[in-house]
């Protein structure tokens, strides 16, 4: 009985993770659409983009490495951050290739597939958040923006770092909504949360930001279930711990911290958290600045970055520039709705929003930097379709009603008979002396 009990826990699992809909037809559109979404960010993932990037080849190494020998090329044993050129690179995707490495052995695919893996697995988080936000209509419109999605499919088929930081928010903005309904999912949502400090470096303003923005909207409701916040809360500070600390170690210039499973190294060069952050320039406002300027060029004017990694010239990130005024009219949408009260969750959309608009001007801005930004305006850009949707919907009923009266009051229209009298109508109108004596 327990092994039935628990294979009939597992296929209902299965279940509501494969056919989530209210309908069969909705539920054909969002496996169709997960099956497109897997097939363009899948197929010819080894060969396609060409080469490695630098930072894929380094990942790849020093997974291989941690495999290998149990430290990195720099001697120390599983760092929480790696050393890398000088100057930091993050360690989590190299722990999440490991197994990928050990089974397929040391090669682009191998490094790639975690992040595939996770692009899909984005799919299905990224629906779960349209049905918490608003209905299930919504969330087939935000999973069919994000399936087709240039920067999506980009980000999915590159094995770099940075782009599981954005994947990694998404999955906590997901338990976080279900944690609204489901108290006992706020704990993982803020494990989720301190995981993407180990992602990339730009977590360090945004999860605090972000944060502050969820206990804002929580303090708002009243702290609803406040053991589970405050567990929540502690098992964040938890898991973030060994990065705090060799955050600590880099900025006061510290001792590397070397423990038997942990190390938190030093950098042999200067850091990119001093190097490339406001904070530390010589005119912070200015660069401030100058890294507004450069995102709102990246975003929105030329849509793509001088780096090649990093370009679709031809679509743009949003298919420009259709996906960005469908974005914007979303975002107005969502606005007027959190105002007037009809969706007060759509708070927590801005605030994701603006904690990754004001993460990208601290630091010079580029695509990687700034990843963060396009989820929730893929969110808005789902707003919007779903408002054109839905204007359609409610067009079509008193069309087909029209359509429907004016057959019912002339169905003489429809009737072979009724040609020649209108062709005689037609003709008295057109000659109407012809008629007198």
């Amino acid at each position: 009985m327990p092994l039935y009990s628990f294979f009939s826990r597992v296929r209902g699992a299965l279940r509501r993770l494969l056919l989530p809909g209210d309908s069969a037809a909705e539920n054909t559109l969002f496996l169709g659409l997960i099956l497109v979404g897997a097939a363009v960010r899948f197929v010819w993932l080894g060969d396609v983009p060409l080469g490695l990037n630098q930072d894929e080849a380094s990942i790849g190494y020093e997974a291989w490495a941690l495999l290998e020998h149990g430290m990195d090329r720099h001697g120390y044993r599983y760092p929480v951050h790696f050393v890398s050129w000088g100057s930091g690179q993050n360690a989590l995707y190299a722990y999440l290739a490991m197994p990928f490495i050990e089974f397929l052995g040391l090669n682009v695919l191998a490094v790639r597939l975690p992040q595939a893996l996770l692009g899909v697995a984005a799919l299905f988080a990224m629906y779960a958040v349209g049905r918490r936000l608003v209905d299930g209509r919504f969330a087939l419109c935000a999973l069919f923006v994000l399936a087709i999605s240039p920067w999506h499919i980009m980000l999915s088929r590159w094995g770099l770092e940075s782009n599981l930081l954005p994947v990694l928010v998404l999955f906590a903005f997901a338990l976080l909504l279900r944690g609204l309904e489901r108290p006992r999912c706020i704990v993982p949502a803020f494990v989720f949360l301190s995981l993407a400090l180990y992602a990339y470096g730009t977590a360090y303003v945004f999860v605090p930001l972000f944060t502050l923005g969820i206990l804002a909207y929580g303090w708002r409701r009243h702290f609803a279930h406040l053991r589970h916040w405050i567990v929540g809360l502690a098992a964040m500070a938890l898991v973030a711990l060994p990065i705090g600390l060799f955050l600590m170690v880099n900025l006061f210039k510290l001792p590397a911290i070397a423990l038997p499973l942990l190390s938190m190294p030093r950098y042999t060069g200067r850091s990119r958290l001093v190097s490339q952050s406001v904070f530390f320039a010589e005119d912070p406002f200015g660069e401030l600045l100058r890294n507004a300027k450069r995102a709102f060029d990246i975003l929105i004017v030329d849509g793509h970055t001088t780096q090649a990694h990093h370009a679709l010239p031809e679509f743009g990130y949003f298919y420009h520039p259709v996906g960005l005024c469908i974005a914007l009219a979303g975002a107005c949408v969502m606005a007027w709705h959190l105002i007037s009260g009809r969706s007060p969750r759509n708070f927590l959309v801005f605030v994701w929003l603006g904690a990754a608009i004001v993460t990208a001007t601290l630091t010079e801005p580029h695509l990687q930097r700034l990843n963060l930004v396009f989820f929730p305006l893929l969110l808005c850009a789902a707003y919007g379709l779903y408002g054109i949707a839905a204007s359609g919907v409610r067009l079509r009923p008193p069309l087909l009603h029209g359509t429907r009266s004016a057959l019912l009051q002339r169905p003489a229209v429809l009737r072979p008979s009724a040609r020649p009298r209108r062709r005689a109508r037609w003709a008295r109108r057109r000659h109407p002396r012809a008629e007198e004596p």
